[in-house]
């Protein structure tokens, strides 16, 4: 099946403005973030402690409602610009954005060590390691959608230069391969295993359940894709890609390298960008460094958890089946799905 054509999350990156998805925070909203937060920690509180219920979002709940608006039924990506990233520290930038996160969906946990908010800062990981994942190493990443509903990222310093984050409508994605090869659609839809990069649970398998790339509800198209860690599975069991799914990702790929796809943008020090994981691809590319520690390239991860994001044929399997060991946990401890 096509794509509806007036979907507002099917486009291509040569059509949408330069400006695409963002969204301003009022100066006066920002400032009083930013002074919640540091009364917040001075008394002896984390991040994580922080509800919408400590603090009063009358004025900015309205800004929150759009973002989710576009997010889960516009282009499918927003970007929160108005945050002074220079005027704030670390720790108080993780409870803002675990504040604004919270209008969006429950932020749960993305690693093995159960991190809520992710620090994504290069660490020394080479690319391909098997046990490690790509967020913790420098370079390029290719196109993927996280295991989650919505990510956050909010720029608490760029890169000295190159870093710029480069969006995809997997919907444009969907459409190009059922018009240009529909013999891979079964392939795709039937899907991937996907290696669980040495953070699965206790007793859980090294490698998860197939996850389709395309699942198709009506006229409802949602993509799950993260080609590192497919590969990674067959590298595990020591096997080659069967012929047919070799082709149906190498076509993935193929697409996704069409520059007129792609939607490219350097998120400056402040911006939180809000991504539909089931609607958007998103890749990084390669960058330089600084050499200061303090000002190396680092990002602010949230993972969200929100229902009626979309409509899925196997729910289940789509949400939640890359989610194992400590990922998905909320902050009281339970585990989402």
């Amino acid at each position: 099946m096509s794509t509806s054509q007036t979907d507002p999350a099917l486009w291509r990156g040569t059509d949408l403005p330069a400006d695409a998805g963002l969204l301003h925070l009022e100066p006066d909203h920002a400032a009083r973030l930013a002074a919640f937060a540091r009364a917040w920690l001075a008394a002896g509180r984390g991040y994580s402690d922080a509800t919408l219920a400590d603090f009063d979002f009358d004025g900015i709940a309205p800004l929150a409602a759009r973002a989710l608006d576009q997010i889960r039924a516009g282009i499918g990506f927003a970007v929160v610009r108005g945050i002074d990233a220079r005027a704030v520290t670390l720790e108080e930038s993780e409870v803002i954005v675990w504040l604004l996160g919270q209008h969006l969906g429950l932020p749960v946990s993305q690693n093995a060590a159960g991190d809520l908010v992710c620090h994504v800062v290069d660490k020394g990981v080479a690319k391909g390691e098997l046990d490690r994942r790509g967020y913790a190493g420098r370079g390029a990443m290719d196109f993927h959608n996280d295991r989650t509903d919505i990510v956050g990222l909010f720029c608490y310093r760029k890169a000295k230069r190159g870093g710029e984050s480069t969006l995809v409508s997997a919907m444009a994605l969907h459409d190009i391969i059922g018009r240009e090869s529909p013999e891979l659609m079964p392939v795709l839809r039937r899907g991937f295993e996907y290696d669980r990069r040495g953070e699965q649970g206790p007793g859980d398998s090294p490698i998860g359940p197939r996850v389709p790339a395309f699942d198709v509800t009506g006229n409802t198209v949602s993509c799950r894709f993260a080609r590192a860690h497919i590969d990674a599975a067959y590298r595990r069991r020591g096997v080659e890609a069967p012929a047919e799914e070799k082709q149906a990702l190498d076509a993935m790929d193929a697409v996704l390298a069409r520059p007129e796809l792609r939607f490219t943008t350097t998120l400056q020090e402040g911006d939180i960008q809000f991504l539909n994981n089931y609607t958007v691809l998103h890749a990084r590319n390669d960058y330089e460094d600084h050499e200061e520690f303090a000002e190396k390239r680092r990002m602010l991860r949230l993972w969200l958890v929100t229902e009626d994001l979309r409509d899925f044929d196997q729910p289940k399997v789509m949400r939640f089946g890359r989610i194992y060991g400590n990922l998905g946990v909320s902050a009281a401890g339970l585990q989402v799905g």
